[in-house]
């Protein structure tokens, strides 16, 4: 009977290194898998481009949690893309845009169709805090060529 329990701590033990050892290694995977999902799911929910499962709701409301994300949350987990080295940041210099302008809207209107629903667009002001002067994008390495292409053609306008 001690020889089949010590065999049972032993296997038990092997079980459990062999867990620990495969999420040390694929750790970073599944922390994007995470980060990136979370990031997509709160900004789209906070800004009504998707529904809330009725589950998520419920479970929310259980736990005290808004019913609706607050968007800054996806801001952090794309920080956190940015320290797992999944995301850079590049900042695109465009023609200045006047704020509240018809030209600005247009300009709102294709960043939000280029980055796909996502949080991963700003736009940086100028000085007096009236003109857009340029665009800073998260995205990853094989995305920005995407991103040239797109504000070459604004620069274009």
């Amino acid at each position: 009977m001690k020889r089949v329990f010590r065999r049972s701590i032993l296997v038990l033990g092997v079980m459990l290194a062999i867990v620990a050892a495969t999420l040390f290694i694929y750790r970073r995977p599944l922390l994007i898998s995470y980060h990136r999902d979370a990031m997509i799911n709160i900004w789209q929910t906070a800004h009504g481009l998707r529904v809330q499962k009725p589950w998520v709701v419920s479970v929310r409301k259980v736990f005290g949690f808004p019913s609706l994300p607050d968007s800054q949350y996806a801001i952090g987990h794309r920080d956190s893309l940015v320290r797992l080295g999944y995301l850079s940041t590049r900042n695109f210099i465009i023609r200045p845009v006047s704020l509240g302008t018809p030209e600005f809207t247009v300009l709102c209107e294709k960043v939000a169709a280029q980055t796909g629903g996502q949080p991963t667009a700003h736009f940086e002001l100028d000085a007096s805090g009236t003109r857009v002067v340029s665009l800073t994008i998260w995205a990853t390495p094989g995305d920005f060529p995407r991103w040239e292409q797109f504000t070459a053609e604004l620069a274009k306008r």
